[in-house]
């Protein structure tokens, strides 16, 4: 009997044989779609620890068969089976996997207004991904406050549009899309009559929560306002009234956070809790829009900056920005006199100059130009103590920014 087992697998494997006996299936090929395709082969032949099990039955066949236990199998990625070709002439080639691009969540295209003859915002174009924190820089009077009223629907524009996920932001889609946005604005505008819960509660009925005193206990704890609770606003400081701003406008954890100088009049204590909160928000998908004259909060935060000044002036990530419009240089203290290498420094960066005991090298592709500079002082004889890259704040990008002419 085993003897004709084995005669019925080989006829088996032999009928999806090719006719020439190659091993080519005739089974519809395979093409992957996206992901790899994991295919496990199993050898004809048992094994055992040290040796494979001898086809002869008589001698092993009630050996074991060892099996390490594996991984459960995950998903692969879905496959294709392509229909009307045969063996390896009716393949189509594999498609390769396309990148992911970052969906858009806030929109803001062409973007004006006006009041009487005054512009203070002009056809600003921009957008927030999905789990994306922006920044907007600018002076008093750019346009940053105004901006995010548009955004939240709390004025129209002179002229272009705001869309949120697709949809046109209107007076008759307006109502649905801000109970998706949680906005901070410039002044805390609380009820100053009502304690800090029933300013909550008021919002939390607004946002429709069902069970409103849960997520109201959560921001309570939050924002350190629990001891607070029962306290009218009007007896709060400036930064307890920022707390409670800011505990309600995450209260219904919206996708979307339009944030006015979120921390404030916050203490830093308070400040590194905000934005560790805003990280977290980020990581769950949130899209973040948030003004500040904070140039370091902006660089610890943002993924990218949007420096406004009436028009939209710069719109990229912070080190972008600053390999584009400054240049970074590179401080090398070498043992006995810089000037002595200078020359071979010169060769690369020809405004290389000697500043006490170090070499001074302005260098435009700083990390890139580097080890070139180091390799031809190390070949000049040069014994490197000290390399230090001195990268220019984003203060000095804004700054260059917005005294352009």
């Amino acid at each position: 009997m085993a003897d004709a087992a084995r005669r019925g697998w080989r006829s088996r494997d032999s009928d999806a044989d090719g006719p020439h006996g190659c091993g080519r299936s005739r089974r519809q090929p395979v093409d992957r779609v996206r992901r790899a395709l994991h295919v496990r082969v199993r050898p004809r032949r048992r094994q055992i620890s040290d040796r494979a099990v001898s086809r002869d039955r008589r001698h092993g066949a009630q050996q074991l068969v060892l099996r390490p236990q594996r991984a459960r199998a995950r998903h692969a990625g879905t496959v294709r089976v392509l229909r009307g070709g045969t063996g390896r002439a009716g393949a189509a080639p594999a498609h390769p996997a396309r990148p992911v691009r970052p969906v858009p969540v806030i929109v803001a295209s062409g973007l004006t207004r006006q009041f009487g003859t005054r512009t203070a915002v002009d056809d600003v174009t921009f957008d927030v991904r999905r789990g994306e924190i922006v920044a907007l820089l600018g002076p008093n009077g750019a346009g940053k406050t105004t901006t995010l009223r548009m955004l939240a629907g709390l004025i129209a524009p002179t002229r272009g549009t705001v869309t949120i996920d697709g949809v046109q932001l209107t007076r008759a889609t307006g109502g649905k899309l801000r109970g998706r946005i949680g906005f901070l604005t410039e002044s805390p505008g609380l009820w100053d009559r009502l304690s800090v819960r029933q300013n909550l509660r008021v919002y939390a009925r607004i946002y429709g929560l069902a069970d409103p005193e849960r997520p109201i206990d959560t921001a309570l704890d939050t924002f350190d306002l629990t001891p607070h609770a029962d306290a009218r606003a009007a007896e709060l400081s400036r930064g307890m009234r920022q707390k409670v701003a800011l505990a309600r406008a995450l209260l219904h954890q919206p996708a979307i956070l339009l944030l006015d100088e979120p921390t404030s009049g916050l203490d830093p204590e308070i400040t590194r809790g905000v934005r560790r909160l805003l990280e977290e928000r980020r990581a769950a998908g949130a899209s973040i829009l948030l003004s500040t004259h904070n140039l370091d909060e902006a660089e610890r935060l943002a993924d990218r900056v949007a420096v406004l000044q009436g028009g939209l002036l710069a719109l990229d990530r912070p080190a972008a920005l600053r390999q584009r419009l400054t240049t970074g240089r590179l401080l090398v203290r070498v043992a006995g006199d810089p000037a002595a290498h200078l020359d071979a420094v010169r060769r690369i960066a020809a405004a290389a100059a000697v500043d006490g005991p170090h070499l001074v090298i302005p260098l435009e592709r700083l990390e890139q130009q580097t080890p070139a500079i180091v390799t031809a002082l190390v070949a000049s004889g040069a014994e490197v103590l000290e390399v230090r890259p001195e990268i220019p704040a984003l203060e000095e990008v804004y700054l260059r920014l917005v005294n352009e002419p």
